[in-house]
């Protein structure tokens, strides 16, 4: 069994201690910006890629909890760039809300799978069981 520590983006001084784990889980939503490429290639570069693990997530519940819509094409475009880096991507989910049904989640998490993997990526599928 693989465990992943999440939230290491926050961490101000990553070479202190990132050596003592071999798997991480940071999100795409975290380096969301306009330096997003540029910033997460320097996070990478704190990370000795041959035998640590890099999990990246969309981050869609922060970006759903933020109001700040992670948009399909572009997570595509980053999974692209540096998915040689990485141990897998996980899928754009879509959160159950007070405006989408649970059934309706699971209907665009599944379409967002598809085009995810039309692009050429093979992302860890995921899903919400909770509606909101």
């Amino acid at each position: 069994m693989k465990i992943f520590l999440a939230g290491v983006e926050g961490i101000q001084d990553r070479h202190k201690g990132i050596k003592d784990y071999d798997n991480y889980l940071t999100t795409y939503f975290a380096f969301m910006t306009r330096n997003g490429y540029e910033n997460f290639s320097k996070f990478l570069e704190s990370f000795d890629l041959d035998y640590q693990n890099i999990i990246l997530d969309s981050g869609a519940f922060s970006a759903w909890t933020q109001n700040k819509p992670v948009k399909l094409d572009e997570y595509i475009k980053f999974v692209h760039r540096f998915k040689d880096s990485l141990f897998t991507a996980i899928e754009l989910d879509v959160k159950a809300n007070k405006n989408i049904s649970v059934e309706e989640s699971v209907r665009q998490t599944k379409e967002n799978q598809r085009i995810m993997e039309e692009a050429g990526l093979n992302p860890l599928p995921v899903y919400h069981a909770d509606s909101y």
